[in-house]
């Protein structure tokens, strides 16, 4: 593949791990496109590098060189979109029991 985009779905092998990382790309617009990965374990950003683009909606993705920067490896699988999973994701978080 030669682009990826938000929603996309990454194992990445780290050094600083033990066992490999499930990583969602994502992507936030307000003045400038900005990429970044977030753990799919805790929402949190994977790390502090951030691709920006200037262009707002010109370039919704990211080139694999920008997926190494961002993932600080090269060391990655592509495993889908989030949304060819929406439907399983959705089964294993139905509804258990009301929050009050």
């Amino acid at each position: 593949m030669d682009r990826f985009y938000a929603g996309d779905l990454f194992e990445v092998e780290s050094k600083m791990y033990t066992t490999a990382k499930i990583l969602v790309l994502a992507r936030s617009i307000i003045t400038k496109e900005h990429f970044y990965l977030i753990s799919i374990g805790s929402f949190e950003p994977w790390n502090e590098r951030v691709i920006t683009v200037d262009n707002r909606f010109e370039r919704a993705w990211i080139t694999p060189e920008e997926l190494y920067y961002l993932a600080e490896t090269d060391n990655v699988t592509y495993l889908g979109n989030i949304n060819s999973y929406k439907e399983s994701i959705a089964r294993v978080l139905s509804p258990k029991s009301k929050v009050a």
